[in-house]
């Protein structure tokens, strides 16, 4: 005789991680056109507020800085919380 064993959390695991890939590449590809739309404008926003070179580096650096602290830990918050589920 054979016995099958089924558990829907194995296959609910599953289902989580295909969802934060997904929701990880939506992420990634929103921030990447982004930075493309604003190196595109960075030029008519340096004329239009009247910002030198420099300054507007410190721009782009404040963007950077924004992606660095918020991108990590809404990675790492998804992950501890499904781990703990499992």
């Amino acid at each position: 005789m054979c016995r099958v064993s089924f558990s829907p959390m194995k296959y609910f695991a599953a289902g989580w991680r295909w969802i934060l890939i997904f929701s990880m590449f939506v992420i990634s590809a929103v921030s990447y056109l982004d930075r493309v739309n604003i190196s595109i404008a960075g030029p008519l926003d340096r004329a239009g507020f009247h910002l030198d070179h420099i300054q507007m580096g410190w721009v782009f650096q404040r963007l950077v800085l924004g992606y660095a602290c918020f991108k990590a830990p809404a990675a790492a918050w998804p992950t501890g919380s499904v781990r703990e589920e499992l």
